[in-house]
């Protein structure tokens, strides 16, 4: 291509000079004959080459001229003699005066973001200054965040959307074919000799029964949050504790089950609200798993009952296996764990077996063995197990346990040290190991009760967690 514009630029010079030439030299040069004009002309955004005013003696001239456009540019057409034209490179034969000029249009555009802050785009972060350059139609979705920075809030406090004041955190931004000058400015406020109140998770929490945002600083008053936060169709975020650092250097505490809100003294530094990850029908519980062995398997020979999200519990009823039943009793028995988020290294249990009546060991008692451990693949038996014997079975018990303590609000407990082969398959009667849980805490119980033969679908077993402790 590029030699047939060499081509054409040489021709069109030879020309030039041959129709001097033949000017200056016919009848004493007296008499211009200019028989072909031609005039190439590009508007913004391009360039054409050849380019100019050019004019011959002759007719049927063959030319071809070639548009480029800027960056950011394409060729749209050529406007021969007021004549639309599409095609790039020109071919012309000229039998007459021609005026050629070439049109070129914009696509691309740019929208360039600043700030002296944090900057989300569409929900990712992104570093300042940022530029994208975009082709016909785009909608943007610009905003900023509370964070602490060296013992200072920074918030977001406006936008400047080319040189107008937007007085948003956050920002849609729609444009079409144009540029665009977008700066984030946030503000900052020190802490200084105020409570300093964060969270680990939660955006907001509450004042004085008024919201405001997190991070935050306050002199006083009775703070508290959200008991939850919807995450998914699976998980939420549940208020586990809130952690509160004091001006003296201490650290305390406080679980949400026990202490739902916290007043705020001058002797407080800091305080986080911290959540934890749990199901969304049973908080704290970041997952269940089922025997035997981690399934619940109806189809199953060995399946013990069914189970159910119901209240903010897990509650297991229908406990009619036949292959767990005899001519007098049939055995109800359910056993799990609850795998827990991080840090938890405690939790309040809220247990009530009801329903049909218990014939073995001891009428309306129930057995309930339970263990709170922390889970690695090394651990295929249950060490230090305790047993509670329920002598109410139809009264809810209140259980606290962690890993080395375990209290009951009114119950026998035996905390012998044993090694329970319990887990096991029934399929080979061989102990089966714990999962993988990622060296997280988790709770394992497991109740096991002889019931009338044909009462096992109205006996009930529900259990809740109150709450957690880190």
């Amino acid at each position: 291509m590029r030699w047939k514009v060499a081509v054409v630029a040489v021709a069109l010079a030879v020309a030039v000079v041959l129709a001097y030439m033949l000017w200056s030299g016919s009848s004493g040069g007296g008499v211009e004959r200019i028989v072909v004009a031609l005039n190439v002309t590009a508007l913004h955004g391009g360039s054409v080459n050849p380019c100019g005013y050019y004019v011959f003696n002759f007719t049927n001239v063959n030319v071809i001229i070639v548009a480029t456009p800027d960056s950011d540019y394409i060729f749209s057409y050529w406007l021969v003699n007021n004549t639309k034209v599409l095609s790039n490179p020109l071919n012309l034969t000229l039998r007459g005066n021609t005026t050629v000029i070439a049109y070129f249009k914009r696509v691309y555009f740019y929208v360039n973001i600043t700030s002296d802050g944090v900057v989300l785009l569409n929900g990712s972060r992104i570093d300042t200054p940022y530029t994208i350059r975009y082709r016909e139609k785009i909608t943007l979705k610009l905003s900023g965040i509370r964070y602490l920075e060296n013992d200072t809030i920074i918030k977001p406090l406006k936008y400047v959307v080319n040189g107008e004041e937007i007085k948003n955190t956050t920002l849609t931004l729609k444009l079409s074919y144009e540029n665009a000058t977008v700066e984030l400015q946030y503000t900052r406020e020190p802490v200084g000799s105020k409570i300093l109140i964060t969270s680990n998770h939660a955006p907001f929490c509450y004042l004085d029964n008024s919201t405001i945002e997190l991070p935050a600083t306050a002199s006083g008053g009775l703070l508290y949050g959200n008991w939850s936060i919807y995450l998914n169709e699976t998980h939420s975020w549940w208020l586990g504790w809130y952690t509160v650092t004091y001006r003296n250097g201490t650290t305390k505490h406080f679980s949400y089950y026990k202490y739902p809100a916290v007043m705020l003294n001058e002797e407080m530094e800091k305080v986080e609200i911290h959540y934890v990850l749990g199901l969304r029908g049973l908080p704290y519980v970041r997952r269940i798993w089922y025997f035997p062995p981690f399934r619940w398997n109806y189809s199953g020979k060995y399946w013990m009952c069914y189970a159910r999200f119901e209240d903010y519990k897990i509650v297991f009823y229908n406990f009619t296996n036949p292959n767990l039943t005899d001519r007098f009793r049939t055995w109800a028995r359910t056993e799990v764990i609850f795998e827990f988020d991080w840090n938890v290294s405690g939790v309040w249990l809220w247990f009530y077996p009801h329903g049909a009546r218990v014939i073995s060991p001891f009428n309306r008692t129930t057995n309930f063995r339970l263990k709170f451990m922390q889970f690695n693949s090394k651990m295929g038996y249950m060490p230090n197990m305790v047993d509670i014997v329920l002598t109410y079975a139809t009264v809810p018990h209140y259980i606290y346990i962690n890993s080395t303590y375990c209290e009951i609000n009114d119950a026998w407990i035996d905390t012998s040290v044993r090694e329970d082969l319990g887990f096991f398959d029934p399929s080979t009667m061989k102990p089966v190991r714990f999962p993988e849980m990622e060296g997280r805490y988790g709770l394992y119980f497991r109740t096991g009760l002889e019931i009338e033969k044909g009462k096992g679908d109205v006996f009930v077993v529900e259990v809740r967690i109150l709450g957690v402790h880190p």
